[in-house]
């Protein structure tokens, strides 16, 4: 089976346990390496937070479905979370932070500067807003080219 079918597959039989967990997908990458077959899936809360037991929780949950599938019970599967350091490229990464201090790298240089670090307060229509200082700045987020959480 071609990845991005099996990818497929593996997010058709993962999406009621996100569901009924209450998660999101962030990524899904399977790696197959002479005998050794793997899935990683990278979930969290649409707000953050996930626990260490959540996501042992839900990884037992995958693996035990995983192995009623006759293809994909020789995986083993992997469950994480996003984590500050992973960086933040679309909306739905964007919107797990609400509330925190984040810094945005732009992607190329226009009339403004290479980055801006401030608190984001909000992720709408393909925006972001961020606080910085006293002013209020919004963000394309087709123009970033990543975004950090801040600690």
């Amino acid at each position: 089976m071609a990845t991005e079918d099996l990818i497929k597959t593996i997010r058709v039989e993962i999406a009621p346990f996100l569901a009924d967990a209450g998660l999101e997908l962030f990524d899904c990458k399977v790696t197959v390496h002479h005998s050794t077959k793997r899935i990683d899936l990278l979930v969290d809360k649409p707000q953050g937070g996930i626990s260490l037991d959540e996501c042992a929780e839900f990884n037992r949950k995958v693996s035990q479905q995983m192995d009623l599938d006759e293809y994909l019970k020789d995986f083993d599967v992997n469950v994480s979370s996003p984590g500050l350091d992973y960086p933040m490229r679309n909306a739905l990464d964007f919107k797990r932070v609400i509330g925190r201090m984040v810094r945005v790298h732009m992607k190329a240089p226009s009339d403004g500067p290479l980055q801006y670090e401030g608190q984001l307060k909000n992720v709408h229509e393909g925006r972001i807003v961020m606080m910085i200082g006293d002013d209020e700045q919004v963000i394309e987020i087709q123009d970033i080219q990543k975004g950090v959480q801040l600690i």
